[in-house]
């Protein structure tokens, strides 16, 4: 998937250098190419993270046990982690406001959801999550999250349509 996206931008590239393109079209190319780029960087990041733990890409069991069967006292991941640590770094360099789909787009479905998760904790507020360690630093971030009640049209990861919303780096408290 990597080579694929890779190769794609370089086509991308070409094209737009060419200057043979009318704007619409270099704008479409622009826009695709920026899509192309946050996947090949989510998939870096995984492969970053797999290669620091050592771990290997397994496929994982997805069913779930019943309710009342369902462990309650675990530990995330250390893969969980690893992602959660990556993700509120590029999250910390959040210069301005991003629609929600950009943020979690990337590295496919598992993984988008993963960060929206991530996301609507954050939206909850930090006195909702623990204070110290992975989670509570992410907790932490001076982000808002905005969830809206309309559907935008995503059209990537396996994600049809998700629901319209940003994060934005919270305004700094007045002095």
């Amino acid at each position: 998937q990597f080579e694929d996206a890779l190769e794609r931008l370089e086509v991308l590239v070409e094209e737009m250098e060419s200057g043979d393109l009318p704007l619409e079209e270099t704008i479409a190319r622009f826009e695709e190419g920026q899509k192309l780029l946050r996947t090949c960087g989510e998939l870096l990041d995984r492969a970053e993270a797999l290669l620091e733990g050592g771990g290997t890409a397994t496929a994982a069991d997805t069913t779930l046990p019943p309710a009342d069967e369902a462990a309650t006292g675990f530990a995330p991941q250390a893969e969980d982690l690893r992602l959660l640590e990556h993700f509120t770094h590029r999250l910390e360099a959040l210069p301005a406001p991003q629609p929600l789909h950009r943020i979690i787009a990337g590295g496919g479905f598992a993984p988008a959801s993963y960060r929206l998760s991530l996301l609507a904790l954050l939206a909850d507020g930090a006195e909702s999550g623990p204070e110290e360690g992975p989670v509570g630093s992410f907790m932490r971030l001076p982000l808002e999250v905005e969830f809206g009640d309309t559907l935008t049209a995503v059209g990537e990861d396996e994600i049809a349509a998700m629901t319209l919303g940003e994060v934005r780096p919270r305004a700094a408290a007045p002095a």
